[in-house]
């Protein structure tokens, strides 16, 4: 009798440990899964941090320049999309937010900066859509990142820019209008692996320190702002020396 009595106590401590240890794995098994569909929440709001500044605060200045330390080469993944000679002597990154209205206003002069500049430089586009200030940029990143597999992401750039609705029917009449593959499109939306590219563009935007949209880089320099035609020029210049 004294045995069973003294047994019961560790039979209890070893069932304890294996219903911790259940959920300690159930736990584990959460967090991966919304990691894998949201991001990393550490750096998600490390981000959304960086761009809760009022627009009232905002300083009069059309850009700032600074260096970057990072080899920018190593930002460019597959699936950005990218217009110019890969060997061109000078890379852009541009960083847009479908929803920001200083990227909508920037947007007609970039357009013809890459008319004017097609030769010498390397056009490659990376989403930074700040769902803390615009909760349905990513809808929009999404969308662009669908038509760009059907290699059609500068019209549907253009089209989100024009039209800031972003429910899906929207999205697809968009997708229509360019005469894309609406079945491939509609499933494209709901697709994880587009999740996962806007990811890697944001843990880059975190990496190079950007502190608001636009913002883009020429070789290892860091725009932020919006440059005038001039301004363009002269940075331009300045790189290819």
């Amino acid at each position: 009798m004294e045995t069973n009595k003294q047994s019961h106590p560790i039979l209890y401590s070893c069932l304890a440990l294996v219903v911790i240890c259940i959920i300690a794995f159930l736990s584990l098994v959460m967090y991966y899964a919304w990691v894998q569909k949201y991001g990393k929440p550490m750096k998600k709001n490390e981000l959304y941090e960086r761009f809760r500044t009022k627009p009232g605060s905002t300083k009069k200045i059309t850009h700032r320049v600074s260096a970057i330390k990072t080899p920018t080469k190593s930002m460019i993944h597959s699936h950005n999309p990218s217009f110019g000679k890969k060997d061109a002597p000078i890379t852009m990154l541009i960083f847009v937010d479908f929803d920001c209205p200083f990227c909508k206003k920037a947007a007609p002069g970039l357009n013809n900066l890459m008319d004017t500049y097609k030769e010498p430089i390397r056009f490659v586009f990376k989403h930074l859509p700040v769902e803390y200030i615009h909760p349905e940029a990513k809808k929009a990143a999404i969308a662009a990142q669908c038509a760009h597999e059907q290699n059609a992401f500068l019209p549907y750039y253009d089209e989100l820019f024009a039209n800031t609705t972003r429910d899906e029917n929207t999205l697809l009449l968009h997708a229509k209008s360019l005469s894309l593959d609406i079945e491939t499109f509609a499933k494209c939306l709901q697709s994880p692996h587009i999740l996962y590219q806007i990811e890697q563009d944001l843990k880059d935007a975190i990496t190079l320190d950007i502190g608001g949209t636009p913002a883009y880089s020429i070789n290892q320099k860091k725009i932020e702002g919006e440059p005038s035609a001039a301004e363009w020029k002269t940075l331009i210049i300045n790189s290819l020396q």
